[in-house]
């Protein structure tokens, strides 16, 4: 009794640490293949980030109301205008709970490109619990095979896309 008390409770432990680390940590996203098909909140296409290969794709994780995010699609706008006519996509996944919020958002913003966002799931959505993101805002970048080449790249966004267009 004593003995399958214990097999019981090894089991049980087995099973949650399984599932405590099912989930990438951080330092495994890098050089991950990030798939992804969605409807586009903003316009209704559908866009999969298969059709994008061949092309670098940044993914920014964000939500309106986060100031730091706001600022951060100010420098994200400017990179769009900048380099997407050069094959650089941009892809946000926006953490609002309120889809009309992030077309609103997006409309006085002037962000043109798409969004993915799941309504009423905010940080517990599909893509940030696949990838482990809990935090706003962040930003991965793609290489052109559909890889993350980084999934740190806020603060040197600019220094990456340049890196990965001289790849060609």
């Amino acid at each position: 009794m004593i003995i399958n008390k214990k097999i019981t409770l090894i089991l049980i432990s087995c099973i949650i640490l399984y599932f405590l680390f099912v989930q990438l940590s951080p330092e495994d996203r890098t050089g991950k293949p990030f798939l992804l098909t969605f409807e586009d909140v903003l316009s209704g296409a559908t866009i999969s980030t298969e059709d994008y290969l061949g092309k670098i794709v940044v993914v920014v994780f964000w939500f309106s109301e986060c100031p730091p995010c706001r600022d951060e699609i100010i420098i994200i706008n400017e990179l769009y205008s900048k380099y997407h006519d050069e094959g650089v996509e941009f892809i946000g996944i926006n953490f609002d709970s309120d889809i009309q919020q992030v077309i609103d958002y997006c409309i006085e913003n002037n962000v043109l490109w798409p969004q993915y966002s799941e309504e009423g799931r905010q940080f517990d959505t599909t893509v940030a619990l696949d990838w482990n993101v809990d935090s706003t805002p962040t930003v991965f970048i793609l290489d052109r095979n559909g890889i993350i080449y980084s999934d740190n790249a806020r603060y040197n966004l600019e220094e990456i896309i340049l890196e990965l267009l001289r790849e060609e």
